[in-house]
């Protein structure tokens, strides 16, 4: 879009994603699983998982730990155990191990993180997760924004680390973002980095975009955003947000314009 962008931060927090080269063995070709929620008449939320060719995962984003249809009941919602049962049926590995390579937050809304939260503390002994990757948002910023969540800066997401045998890696992502692994190419397209100078009036917009690739089937993942991130993303890629499967954002309630609809094709 004839701009230069320049993203300041510490050097420490700073790492970009390493592509995943070592041998392996293809065992099975590469899924996308949406997964099923507990939704009753007020929970929200989204979780995919992606089989990976070698067997092992990428998550992105989880769903809500609470719901009114469970509540109603007097139950504990139990999507957590829906997500371990699932990744079991999903395992193709001769090994039996559940690894997550990479565990994507498109942001930290309670209804796309909390079953991760939880997930960690009930199962985080039993798999392997090696990356965590979201645009965590300034506090500042989360503060101007509608509907803000602290749910990373409170240290929600390092005490989900601390159930998980030997941790993960958090890694913030950033618009231009590249990796691959076992089959599957990643490219970060939108973060609410990409707002500024525009202020970020609603949180939905702080929501990642990004494109996942294989086999030549390209799918685009919007999680909540809204007109200000879908201005940003059709004025920078008229053509290059073409994609074979969309998932509709903010869970096909109000999120992107028709114009972006247009331009994913």
């Amino acid at each position: 879009d004839n701009s230069v962008r320049l993203i300041a931060a510490n050097a420490n927090d700073v790492e970009f994603p390493e592509s995943a080269y070592d041998p392996y063995y293809k065992v099975t070709d590469v899924s996308i699983t949406q997964m099923q929620l507990d939704f009753g008449t007020n929970a929200g939320g989204m979780g995919y998982i992606i089989t990976l060719e070698d067997g092992s995962f990428i998550m992105i984003d989880s769903g809500s730990t609470t719901s009114s249809s469970a509540s109603a009941a007097g139950k504990e919602n139990l999507d957590h155990v829906r997500m371990w049962n699932l990744l079991n049926k999903l395992n193709k590995r001769k090994d039996g191990k559940i690894i997550i390579r990479a565990w994507i937050i498109t942001h930290c809304h309670a209804d796309h993180i909390q079953v991760f939260e939880k997930f960690c503390k009930n199962y985080g002994s039993k798999v392997t997760i090696e990356k965590y990757y979201e645009c965590v948002v300034p506090k500042s910023v989360c503060y101007n924004g509608k509907n803000p969540d602290y749910r990373v800066i409170n240290g929600n997401v390092d005490k989900a680390n601390g159930y998980v045998t030997d941790g993960f890696d958090m890694v913030m992502l950033h618009t231009g973002m590249n990796f691959s692994m076992y089959g599957v190419e990643i490219d970060i397209l939108y973060t609410v980095e990409d707002l500024y100078p525009t202020r970020l009036d609603y949180f939905n917009n702080s929501s990642t975009t990004f494109k996942v690739t294989a086999g030549g089937t390209s799918v685009l993942i919007t999680g909540d955003i809204y007109t200000d991130a879908s201005y940003v993303l059709v004025d920078r890629y008229p053509t290059a947000l073409k994609s074979d499967i969309v998932q509709i954002s903010h869970h096909a309630n109000q999120g992107a314009t028709k114009a972006f609809y247009e331009a994913v094709d």
